[in-house]
């Protein structure tokens, strides 16, 4: 069987010039009378038939002409169009060159594995060629090993971080009580749900008092060992979570006793400034006073307070009760010798003493102390308290500089020679005058005289007032009862 593609009668036949010559090409032999005598492959004359057998040659075909006129060497071809065939370009990195396509790249490409990985596994460059699995905790380890000048501008700390923008957090569920970050929504959702809580937000209501059910004192209350918190405007007062203020119900009042070391860091001591506040003990309202004053006049350190959207409250954790932040402040209070509060009313022979003072809702608080002595003479020019009776005092306490008192000192009597009576006022003194000083005398012997004084300026912390005298130029005679009766004055708001 021949393995030429194009069988040799054809070639020759179709290059065949006349008849006889393409009879010839296909192996037909014949004579001069016109029979065919003899025939070869692939012609064949079997019964007077002629024949031919093609089964051993390929067809002609397009593509195979197309191959059979290529003539590149180390060259591969690709059909690209009908019974058209063309060179394939060999890319970068590759070469073709006796039948061998091969990688030109230099060594490094080829990775292989160290180890055996496992699943949860992390793949990490361990030489230029090979990558091994290595644990998350390596990997985390090699990320801390970042330029800390690198992470710091790219990367928020782990510890205290301060994000910018409009950071976002998952909302924990409602009730969660546990480190998790209290969203927005967490929080309004868990205002909402506080029993008589509300949104908006109000100064405390109620007021500081050593009498049940009585915001307003109107007499006197001594040595009291209970102090209550009681609703005056309401009943409501701000709580803060450290976020927002939530505005919560006393119920009608509070209160506590001097003497709790259960809910208060100690019991109240003996001459001691303390600040009071309300805080809710999950979800219980209570009243509890901070740690002692460092003096009459001074908060310490661990006593301050700080205002938040205009609401004070305590800014470090009071022992056995709040947090810092967490306590609403509602006053001051100013304890005795024997350690209980005060509220007296000043009269005659008594010195007011008013050892409670209201944060919020405040009201004027007048009184005047008297002597009910009718008359006593004084002709030194050292000062004095009248008649020299201590209780010619009234004595106050104030939480916080905001509001101005005011005191006077109206004092009648007779000079027994040409001269003067003159009143005064102390300030936390009984032996010098602060303030201004008035006398109007008529210098004739055993004439009326009248005088006053009068003193007003702010205060913090503990302090008192007193009335004064002395004489000038003679004896004075002075009248505590009567049409002349002399008195101290005194007006605040408390």
């Amino acid at each position: 069987m021949s393995t030429d593609p194009v069988p040799p009668f054809r070639r020759n036949f179709d290059t065949a010039r006349d008849p006889y010559a393409a009879r010839n090409a296909l192996g037909i032999m014949g004579s001069g009378a016109g029979f065919i005598t003899s025939v070869t492959a692939p012609l064949s004359v079997t019964g007077g038939n002629l024949t031919i057998d093609l089964s051993g040659y390929q067809p002609l075909d397009a593509d195979l002409t197309a191959l059979a006129a290529l003539t590149g060497t180390n060259t591969i071809y690709y059909r690209s169009a009908a019974n058209t065939w063309s060179a394939v370009t060999v890319g970068t990195g590759l070469s073709f060159t006796g039948g061998t396509l091969a990688n030109t790249v230099a060594a490094g490409g080829n990775v292989s594995n160290s180890g055996t990985p496992t699943v949860g596994q992390y793949a990490k460059w361990v030489t230029a060629t090979t990558i091994q699995g290595v644990a998350p905790a390596t990997v985390l380890s090699d990320i801390g090993a970042l330029s800390t000048t690198v992470a710091a501008a790219t990367y928020a700390p782990i510890a205290s971080p301060t994000f910018t923008g409009d950071p976002k957090a998952p909302t924990p569920t409602a009730g969660d009580n546990d480190t998790s970050v209290a969203t927005t929504a967490f929080v309004t959702a868990a205002i909402s749900a506080i029993p008589g809580a509300t949104t908006t937000v109000t100064a405390p209501q109620g007021r500081l008092t050593l009498q049940s059910l009585t915001p307003v004192m109107v007499t006197t209350q001594a040595a009291k060992t209970t102090i209550f918190y009681t609703g005056y405007v309401g009943v409501m007062v701000p709580i803060y979570n450290g976020a927002v203020f939530a505005m919560m119900s006393i119920g009608t009042e509070i209160s506590t006793t001097t003497t709790d070391t259960t809910k208060n860091p100690a019991a109240i001591g003996a001459s001691k400034v303390n600040d009071w506040f309300v805080w809710n003990d999950a979800g219980t309202l209570r009243l509890c006073h901070g740690p002692d004053w460092s003096s009459d006049t001074l908060r310490s350190a661990g006593t301050g307070i700080t205002a938040v959207n205009g609401i004070y409250i305590n800014n470090a954790a009071i022992t056995n009760a709040c947090g810092a932040g967490r306590g609403t402040y509602v006053g001051t209070t100013r304890s005795n010798a024997s350690s209980q509060l005060d509220w007296i009313l000043g009269t005659a022979d008594t010195a007011g003493l008013y050892s409670v003072w209201n944060a919020y809702n405040r009201i004027d608080v007048k009184t005047a102390v008297r002597s009910s002595t009718a008359s006593w003479t004084y002709g030194s020019v050292t000062v004095r308290q009248p008649n020299g009776s201590t209780f010619w005092k009234v004595s106050f306490v104030s939480g916080l500089e905001e509001d101005g008192f005011y005191t006077e000192f109206i004092q009648n009597g007779t000079h027994s020679a040409s001269g003067y009576c003159i009143p005064g006022i102390g300030y936390d003194s009984i032996t010098a005058s602060a303030g201004a000083q008035r006398s109007r005398a008529n210098q004739i012997v055993s004439n009326t005289m009248h005088g006053a004084a009068s003193f007003n300026s702010t205060s913090l912390g503990f302090h008192f007032v007193s009335a004064l005298e002395y004489a000038s130029g003679g004896t004075c005679t002075f009248y505590g009862t009567g049409n002349l009766t002399s008195g101290l004055e005194f007006e605040f708001r408390m």
